[in-house]
């Protein structure tokens, strides 16, 4: 029996996509020819970003490295991304791993039976993965075709007036943006292009993040006292690591900090 791990993924980081129909698919295809599934990585990322920035992807590719798996079963090549040549380095590093990538729709292995390359598979790769980064560029173009013609026609991009989400909704709207915003370790461009959303997104969330970490909390005099002073006393102790904290949540204004600097 062979031994297979699956990897699956969906651009859309909210519940509009799911992978559970490339799961289901892949499972069965498993079934049907006595292939035992090891382990399955699912990932809600882009697949403009290139595989070392994806978490679930290169678990997926450590694993292979690590356990040696004979195959890894996608539903489509475009799941792996739409990058040429970053799609050619995954199934390079495979390839010398001797683990054979299994492209279902197109029903291909990157491997034959002896372990030597399918060279069926080596033409048509490359060529696929063009494709892939081509019909993205299209989407794109497609999709700002029709804002602009919309324009025209005097429509209004945006939401209507009055219906404006809550901090809270929209934290919740964008939980993988509102994460790597805590973490602090992406600039907004990079966390923009890792969530596949617009800068002003992220912003926006940001923006609802420091509200609701700025806003009063529901306590009595004496809890909120008690906040106060621990704050303050957090200042004098490490006034430094402190600032690093507000500063990156664009919490408190640079004139302000010389003031709460005074209170020590």
């Amino acid at each position: 029996m062979k031994n297979a791990v699956i990897y699956t993924r969906v651009s859309s980081s909210g519940d509009r996509q799911t992978t559970d129909r490339q799961v289901a698919d892949l499972q069965a295809y498993a079934a049907a020819n006595g292939i035992r599934i090891l382990q399955t990585y699912t990932e809600k990322i882009s697949g403009t970003v290139l595989s070392q920035d994806r978490p679930q992807l290169s678990d997926c590719l450590e694993f292979c490295r690590q356990n040696h798996p004979e195959l890894l079963l996608v539903s489509e090549l475009s799941r792996l991304g739409r990058d040429t040549e970053d799609i050619l380095g995954v199934v390079r590093q495979l390839n010398e791993k001797r683990v054979s990538l299994y492209i279902h729709n197109m029903g291909i292995q990157t491997l034959q039976e002896d372990g030597t390359p399918n060279y069926v598979a080596s033409i048509l790769i490359p060529l696929l993965s063009e494709v892939a980064r081509i019909e993205r560029q299209l989407i794109k173009e497609r999709l700002e075709s029709g804002r602009e013609r919309y324009k025209r026609e005097g429509g209004q991009l945006g939401r209507p007036k009055g219906s404006r989400k809550s901090p809270e909704d929209l934290v919740k709207e964008y939980p993988g943006i509102a994460k790597r915003l805590k973490q602090g370790k992406n600039t907004i461009e990079e966390i923009a292009k890792l969530e596949d959303r617009s800068p002003s997104t992220v912003k926006k969330v940001k923006k609802a993040l420091n509200i609701i970490w700025l806003r009063p909390k529901q306590n009595t005099n004496k809890n909120v006292q008690s906040m106060l002073e621990e704050l303050q006393q957090e200042l004098c102790d490490n006034p430094d690591g402190l600032f690093s904290q507000l500063k990156q949540w664009g919490a408190i204004p640079a004139h302000r900090q010389r003031c709460l600097w005074n209170t020590c």
